[in-house]
């Protein structure tokens, strides 16, 4: 899956522990697409090593390539976005 947009939050990489007990970072970024009133945004997650190789930044325009999956917690369902590329997009200068 994809999304092109502009970050609108960049969170600071946080440590997790997994269910068996391994320790991993974790950053969690948001884009906003374009599109004015009808505009969508997307949280998603960078996980492990790369937090370290991200250069994430409010108002960066971004391609996020990203898989989706769910994860069962005490009863619960929850989504987990997971950015496996991110490439900066470069200003055309167009309008």
């Amino acid at each position: 899956m994809n999304i092109k947009g502009q970050i609108i939050v960049v969170k600071d990489i946080e440590s997790i522990t997994t269910r068996d007990k391994r320790i991993i970072l974790k950053r969690t970024a948001v884009v906003e697409t374009e599109g004015g009133k009808y505009a969508q945004s997307l949280a998603f997650d960078v996980m492990g090593e790369d937090v370290n190789n991200q250069w994430l930044a409010v108002g960066q325009k971004v391609e996020v390539d990203y898989n989706c999956h769910v994860t069962e917690f005490n009863g619960k369902l929850y989504n987990n976005i997971r950015a496996w590329r991110i490439i900066e997009c470069k200003d055309d200068g167009k309008g």
